[in-house]
């Protein structure tokens, strides 16, 4: 959490409180307190909420990613892939969405698909018997029923084999993604998609956000497709280079991307070949 020093200032006069008597109040030392008052030693979490109980505040009253926000909202920062990284780009450019936006609809997009996940099962089922009906062999899979105690439990992700070797089983929601994304596939694919196993949490490492797009900026370029849904090419890098090049003044085509795209392909292979 990042610490705003003059905060806690203005809240200790808006309270009436001198930095000793905090100290006091809070079990801390008076050098401490004054630290934190410099900034040069932010309080831990558990001293925040201490201190907030004493000003009558929050404790995300002090950062100040939650400070300049309005009542309602919570800030999120989180390390993500650079696969997951490129996806946010290819967002950007193709529907004019921001990451904020996305992260707006993650919780919801999640949703739809782990309740497809859930509902694996249910349609292995309905193959099943359409299966019978017609005559062909049996979709049946060895890890069936643990798949379905997967569904039972809201498992997700899955839940792992005992004995992977002669019962796999799947991550439900690696499934989902492959059956939704054959329903859309005039946009998105899973062709290179990475996936996960039973039980771990999938990324975004090879899934193909856009496949209009990414066929434009690669010129249908298949392995320099991979190399961004892979993460091998950041493409944030990319258009910093560009920016840089035409000084931040014009807006940036698809022509200059697509060739920037293909110098950073180039540029990497040159240096992977050099090492």
């Amino acid at each position: 959490m990042a610490f705003k020093a003059d905060l806690l200032k203005r809240k200790l006069e808006a309270e009436g409180k001198k930095p000793d008597q905090l100290a006091a109040l809070i079990k801390k030392h008076k050098r401490t307190v004054r630290r934190w008052l410099a900034g040069t030693n932010p309080p831990k979490p558990k001293d925040l909420e201490a201190i907030a109980r004493v000003l009558n505040c929050k404790a995300q009253d002090f950062d100040p990613f939650f400070a300049d926000m309005g009542l309602g909202e919570v800030s999120i920062q989180a390390h993500v892939s650079a696969a997951s990284h490129n996806a946010y780009e290819l967002m950007r450019w193709r529907y004019g969405v921001s990451q904020k936006q996305i992260m707006e609809l993650a919780p919801v997009l999640f949703a739809i698909v782990a309740g497809h996940a859930l509902k694996v099962p249910d349609q292995d089922d309905a193959l099943e018997q359409a299966a019978r009906l017609s005559g062909r062999s049996s979709t049946q899979m060895l890890g069936d029923h643990i798949d379905r105690q997967a569904s039972k439990l809201k498992q997700c992700f899955g839940l792992p084999s005992p004995d992977p070797n002669n019962e796999p089983s799947r991550n439900l929601f690696d499934t989902a993604i492959h059956r939704l994304s054959i329903q859309a596939a005039d946009y998105v694919n899973a062709r290179w998609y990475v996936g996960a196993e039973a039980g771990d949490v999938p990324g975004a490492s090879g899934y193909v956000p856009d496949a209009d797009f990414l066929e434009e900026i690669t010129g249908g370029d298949s392995a320099l497709v991979e190399s961004i849904v892979k993460g091998r090419i950041r493409l944030s890098t990319v258009l910093q280079e560009i920016q840089e090049i035409k000084g931040g003044k014009n807006r940036i085509s698809v022509e200059a991307f697509a060739v920037a795209i293909r110098h950073a392909r180039d540029c990497a292979e040159f240096c992977a070949l050099a090492w």
